[in-house]
């Protein structure tokens, strides 16, 4: 197995084995929705139902070098009251487009996650607080796995999933409002054409200029073709590319190839840490062989982890 991988979580996040070839992009569903609460003479608050007491959990948040904070949270129905407390953590995994090939010809992508299933009386969909006394904004569940968004060898041949809108035309639950352009999802990787600038040069070159600096930078817009190639002058400052791109060869796994925007090493002052940077901003690619009589016959260095006892 050899691909991407993130500090501190043992495995592979994105890459291979002998048989299959997977990645992930964010999916970006809704998942929040923020409640207004409407409360009680009693200092609780208005269900659906009539007054509820809130629950009441007393933190204590220990500080480096300093007394330990005590805090009062109360919670509702629906979760606890943000007036109470900055910041919740949830302890449940963020939904990806999970994209799947494998030798025999197979391809295929799930969007994976728990989403919360809002009803179709449900006129906000997250995008504003919801009266928290009205049960209409109740989240009815989570969207079933097996009506997740999902596809497996489509009449195209192919699968696109790049943070765009990845849900059919009459897909029957809400996941977001929000999605990204398509711009990236309409073209391959490393290529370097933006069909957003395309898009938005007409407007750009409409505009009257009210200085020189102005006139000068309009005329070389008027040259540009929206190609965001490293030696041109026209382009703004980019960053905005994948920075991890592999090519999964399935007839031979031995031959795939990928490439990172930084390094093996996350350690900024390890030789490592930026060693991919130039090939990467160049579009090259090494190798990605993983058979252990290849890696030992070529110049390789061995990082042994060893748990602290």
């Amino acid at each position: 197995m050899i691909g991407s991988t993130l500090p501190g979580v043992p495995g592979v996040i994105l890459g291979r084995n002998n048989r299959i070839a997977w990645g992930f992009t964010n999916t970006g569903p809704d998942v929040q929705d923020l409640f207004i609460e409407k409360l009680d003479a009693a200092g609780g608050y208005v269900a659906p139902d009539g007054p509820r007491p809130f629950q009441v959990v007393d933190e204590i948040i220990r500080v480096k070098g300093g007394e330990p904070e005590k805090l009062r949270v109360r919670i509702s129905r629906h979760g606890p009251v943000i007036s109470d407390v900055l910041k919740a953590a949830q302890d449940e995994s963020p939904q990806q487009n999970i994209v799947y090939a494998d030798i025999e010809g197979n391809i295929g992508f799930i969007a994976a996650g728990r989403v919360p299933h809002r009803r179709a009386t449900n006129d906000l969909k997250g995008m504003a607080p919801a009266p928290g006394w009205q049960e209409k904004y109740d989240w009815a569940g989570t969207i079933p796995f097996e009506q997740l968004p999902r596809s497996f060898n489509p009449p195209s041949g192919a699968i696109v999933t790049a943070n765009h809108r990845i849900t059919p035309p009459g897909y029957p639950h809400f996941i977001s409002s929000e999605w990204e352009p398509p711009f990236r999802a309409d073209r391959i990787q490393a290529d370097v054409t933006s069909l957003a600038m395309r898009e938005l040069l007409p407007k750009l070159l409409a505009a009257r200029p009210r200085s020189e600096e102005a006139r000068q930078a309009l005329a070389l817009l008027a040259q540009w073709d929206g190609a965001m190639a490293p030696e041109r002058a026209e382009p703004f400052a980019n960053r905005h590319a994948a920075s991890l791109r592999a090519i999964y060869d399935l007839s031979d796994l031995e031959k795939s190839l990928y490439i990172h925007s930084g390094g093996q090493s996350g350690n900024i002052l390890s030789d490592h840490y930026k060693a991919f940077s130039e090939a990467w901003a160049k579009n090259e690619y090494i190798p990605m062989r993983a058979e252990r009589k290849t890696l030992d016959a070529e110049p390789h260095q061995l990082l042994k982890l060893v748990p602290a006892r």
